[in-house]
């Protein structure tokens, strides 16, 4: 029942292994679910892995924890093991257990199969200078993750700084409509069959998900998610592509900055504005009445100078990570390959 959410004690499923150390849980459950469930306690500095939903990943417990049956812990028997070592061993072969997961709809492996994995066990002085090695690489692509969360969360105060709360809107900007503002189109249905190999992005409520041979826009232009799980993701799109009817196409019909617009409309959490079904869905005119501020363009260009440059830095961390990332794969493949 749901009172036995209602403790302290963190709970741990496959959706809190986003990254490796393991630190929160976005359930909390009481003694009395401990003592009825068929949870188990595990201490912390505990390895974690999923068998069921999520194969391939892996965590270490950074507090005592409660598990869901889609996890293990795991306990070494042999003590020539280090655990570190273990860990990036076992995200060597993650691929290797994903393709093993067998399920109609949920991917699972069994005890049976991870208990026959072949571990190689170098000599212990081996395992420290690997584990060495692959974390500092490891911290090195967390410490760029974090440069780029602060770079978002820096683009994101400058928008407030500029203009404000564009809900509250504090500054007293002009405001009109959305329906004055912009008129929103669906994107063209396309079956999952007609996404073949062309040149052209497809992009469906959920992002780019396939190519097509012709485009259904071109230039720059804001791309509204209607349905699903980026229904209300707002999009600045330069180039020719494919939008789904997933998807809304806006055009402008005042002089705005696409940057700034882009911002805005991000910021409005057009989310909220769906209808409340399963599958989430925007209406045409669910975002008519919504009240949306309107500062000087020469502000909103100012503003939207900052962000390309912010956009710029985004851009040089993520292909450093990406190299990174190509530097990790190959030591681990000479590691363990």
């Amino acid at each position: 029942s749901s009172d036995l959410y209602t403790g302290n004690i963190p709970w741990a499923t496959v959706r809190d292994m986003s990254n490796y150390k393991l630190d929160s849980t976005e359930f909390c459950i009481t003694e009395k679910a401990v003592k009825e469930s068929a949870t188990n306690m595990l201490p912390k500095g505990m390895i974690v892995i999923s068998t069921h939903v999520g194969l391939g990943k892996i965590c270490e417990l950074m507090q005592d924890t409660a598990i869901n049956q889609d996890l293990k812990g795991v306990i070494f028997v042999d003590k020539s093991l280090n655990k570190h070592y273990f860990v990036q061993w076992y995200r060597s072969i993650a691929d290797h257990i994903i393709s093993n997961g067998r399920g109609a709809t949920v991917k699972g492996v069994t005890l049976d199969f991870m208990r026959n994995l072949n571990i190689p066990v170098p000599s212990k002085k081996v395992q420290q200078q690997i584990v060495a090695e692959l974390d500092k690489i490891n911290e090195t692509i967390e410490d760029c993750r974090e440069l780029l969360r602060n770079l978002d969360a820096l683009a994101q105060s400058l928008f407030y700084d500029f203009f404000g709360d564009p809900v509250t809107n504090p500054k007293g900007w002009v405001v009109k409509p959305f329906s004055d503002i912009f008129k929103l189109k669906s994107g063209e249905s396309l079956s999952a069959k007609s996404i073949v190999s062309g040149k052209y992005p497809v992009y469906g409520g959920n992002g780019i998900v396939g190519y097509h041979n012709h485009s259904n826009l071109t230039g720059k232009n804001i791309i509204i998610g209607r349905v699903g799980a980026l229904c209300g993701n707002v999009r600045y799109i330069i180039g020719d592509i494919f939008v789904t009817d997933n998807a809304f196409i806006t055009s402008i019909k005042e002089n705005l900055n696409l940057i700034f617009t882009e911002r805005l409309l991000s910021l409005l959490n057009l989310r909220k504005y769906a209808n409340a079904a399963a599958q989430p869905v925007i209406s045409n005119t669910a975002l008519k009445d919504i009240l949306v501020i309107l500062p000087p363009l020469s502000l909103q260009e100012k503003f939207a100078e900052r962000i390309e440059q912010i956009d710029a830095q985004k851009k040089n961390v993520e292909n450093t990570i990406a190299e990174l990332q190509t530097l990790l794969d190959s030591r681990m493949d000479y590691w363990f390959n």
